[in-house]
Order: C-alpha cells, then structure tokens, then sequence
C-alpha cells in the first residue's frame, strides 16, 4: 500500500489472497509501477490482513505469515529526517533551512478537517553564500549528483547536457535556480505578448555570478542581438525585480511593431573559464 498525504490514507496497488494452505514454496518476484507518483513523497508499507469471515492463522512463528525479502526501489530517492508544518492561510510560506543540504518540499492541502494529496516536490539545494567552498557551479552538479544517485561527473562534467527532459542545459538551469532532476520545470522562460510589446521573461539567481545569462533577440535564426543593442528594434529593453529572495525576474521588451514577422528569443550562458 502507498500514500501520497503523510500516512492520512492508504491506497493498495497490489494484493494477494491467501490459500488456507501451504501456499507458494519459493519466493516469486512482484513489480509495482509507481510512474504515476513521479515527483511525488510516498510511504510505502506492507499489511497481512484478515478480512471478515472464514480463519486465518494468527501465529508468529516461522512458517505461518508472508514472507517478503530483497525490495528494491528503482528512480527513487529516500527522504530522511522528515518533518511537518501547519502555514497559515494564503498561497506563500517561507522555509529557512536549518543548515546547508538538499530539501524537498511539498504542500498538502487541508479543508474542513480533511486531507488532499501532496502536491508535487520542489528540490531545493541550500547553501551558505559566505562559504566559497560550496559555491559554483560544479559543487551544486555534485551536490545534485549525490542527491539524484548520479555517478560522478554526470552533470558537473556536461553543463550543456539536459537533464530534466525540458530542453534546458543544466548550466541555465544552475543559473535561472532551477531542479536539474525534475521532469517540469514550473519557472521556466515564458514568453508573452502585452501592452503592444512582446516580453521575454526569465528567472536568474544574482548569487550565482560565476554564470553569466545573457538573452538575445533573431529574427530569422542567423544572427542575434543583445536587447538595446544594435540592429535590435527600437525601444527595445531589459528589466529585472526580486520576485523572491536571491530569485530575479528578468523581462527582455521589445516593441510587436518592429515589422518582423517572426521573433526569437534565447538565453546564451557563459561562464568565468569561457
């Protein structure tokens, strides 16, 4: 049986009945596809159960009961030391974690004494700034590294790889503050049209100034331009506001009457070595 709400609820993917015999003589492998929980914290438990009439056998000693031996988890990570807190209302909390590391959140909703299922998990990486050991692009991959069970190099070595299954390569993602073990990446770049201008908006972390993003502009996929640079339109800018601490929203506007049919954007990330 699993859950996805703290042990609230428990939901059975697999079962068994038993015979009132002898039953099987040798152990026989079972596979539970949990593929539909992706992202999600889960509590996994197993229940020998009797359910009302006929007997059971209700002895401890060997030979009576289930056997259950070498489970083994696939593309999943165990969550230790977990902990539980009530927000209050509204849509915001902030976490401070206790120390340096890897954390996973998740919310699970509350209303009229009942409990809903998590909802999906953020990765966070927390490290102390003041440190330089633990700061640059290469201790977060190993950091990540170790947190997804990655072999040594998988991302610190192949900051243009792709991770996450979005088509961002782990140094934006290292940049923008991103999960490079997520299969969604809820604040990746967005691109909108308002107010007569098209507006290219993309998260960027200040702390990690050993990566330079730089955006830039093509109108036919050769040749690009930095906003406000030559051959861009006129009017064209870049702004920036902390939307949440060391977390900014950088927005690249340009004027929809620049009398191109098509506009591309990209973010091109460089880094000190470069």
């Amino acid at each position: 049986q699993i859950s996805d709400d703290g042990g609230h609820s428990w939901t059975t993917r697999y079962q068994q009945a038993g015979t009132g015999n002898s039953g099987e003589s040798s152990f026989h492998i079972r596979s539970i596809d949990l593929s539909d929980h992706n992202g999600s914290s889960l509590m996994i438990r197993f229940s020998y159960r009797h359910h009302s009439g006929g007997g059971y056998f209700y002895q401890t000693s060997d030979g009576v009961g289930w056997y259950v031996d070498d489970i083994v988890f696939d593309d999943m990570q165990v969550l230790d030391a977990l902990g539980e807190e009530t927000i209050a209302d509204g849509d915001m909390f902030v976490f401070t974690p206790p120390e340096p590391g890897n954390y996973s959140i998740s919310a699970t909703p509350l209303h009229a004494g009942g409990t809903w299922p998590s909802g999906p998990m953020m990765l966070l990486h927390a490290m102390d700034v003041e440190s330089p050991s633990v700061a640059g692009y290469e201790m977060w991959a190993a950091d990540f590294e170790g947190y997804l069970g990655l072999s040594p190099g998988s991302i610190a070595d192949d900051p243009e790889g792709i991770m996450n299954g979005t088509g961002v390569s782990n140094l934006i993602v290292y940049a923008m503050g991103l999960d490079p073990g997520s299969l969604h990446v809820p604040h990746a770049p967005v691109l909108r049209a308002t107010d007569g201008r098209m507006h290219f908006e993309y998260r960027r972390s200040p702390m990690r100034s050993d990566v330079t993003l730089v955006p830039e502009i093509s109108f036919d996929l050769r040749d690009w331009h930095e906003p406000g640079g030559e051959n861009c339109p006129a009017a064209s800018y870049e702004e920036s506001e902390e939307i949440e601490p060391g977390i900014e929203m950088r927005r690249v506007c340009i004027p929809v009457s620049a009398g191109a049919e098509r506009v591309f954007f990209r973010l091109r990330a460089t880094t000190q070595s470069d």
